[in-house]
């Protein structure tokens, strides 16, 4: 949820700074999905930071629950950190799916019916 709040709020960010951008390929005919591309690209790649700087630092930094459990139960280091591994792996990637799909659905409602970007953006 964290991911594609911030996916969200950086991607309405993006239209805002970049409206001109986004106006002048509407003008040009371009279809939303495609005038909104580069804020939409934007929006999941700031989300995704945080995600990226947790992942930099597993296993070096901190070790978190899973990887921690299974070495104060005697388990392998290199089976507890692989095990961590596809565990953080999994998360980010469930948060780059759902960003995407979110912000991908929720471009409509930065234009109107005629593919004019909306005034209301604030």
């Amino acid at each position: 949820m964290n991911v594609s709040s911030l996916a969200i709020d950086r991607y309405k960010g993006e239209i805002k700074n970049r409206r001109s951008e986004v106006e002048a390929y509407l003008a040009l005919g371009a279809k939303p999905e495609l005038a909104a591309a580069s804020c939409l690209k934007q929006g999941i790649l700031s989300a995704l930071i945080p995600s990226i700087d947790n992942m930099k630092n597993l296993g070096i930094v901190w070790i978190p629950g899973v990887m921690t459990g299974m070495l104060l139960g005697g388990a392998d280091p290199m089976e507890a950190a692989s095990i961590q591994i596809a565990i953080f792996t999994s998360i980010f990637a469930a948060g780059m799916i759902a960003s995407s799909l979110m912000l991908h659905y929720s471009t409509d409602s930065f234009f109107t019916k005629a593919a004019q970007l909306r005034e209301d953006l604030d």
